[in-house]
């Protein structure tokens, strides 16, 4: 998957990880963002950029945005676990 930009220290893949290590299928940004070495706004952000993709999905509730992986998301995360291990 892309590291967009020159400043991207956390890859595609990690973000996606976030969602399979969590007990929870749906994760506010803050939950996503608090184990990895980026701010919440760039983490919001590259969430953004995912959901363009079709690999997470999300709606605002309360006032806070909640994040989940799609299908697309998890079929990613499989192939690139695939492709590691071969």
């Amino acid at each position: 998957m892309a590291k967009r930009g020159s400043d991207r220290k956390v890859s595609d893949d990690r973000i996606l990880l976030e969602f399979l290590l969590s007990a929870d299928p749906a994760l506010f940004t803050s939950e996503v963002s608090d184990p990895l070495p980026l701010s919440r706004q760039r983490v919001n952000d590259l969430l953004n950029e995912l959901e363009d993709e079709g690999l997470v999905a999300s709606k605002t509730a309360s006032g806070r945005r909640l994040w989940w992986m799609t299908r697309q998301g998890h079929q990613q995360v499989a192939k690139e676990a695939r492709e590691k291990l071969t």
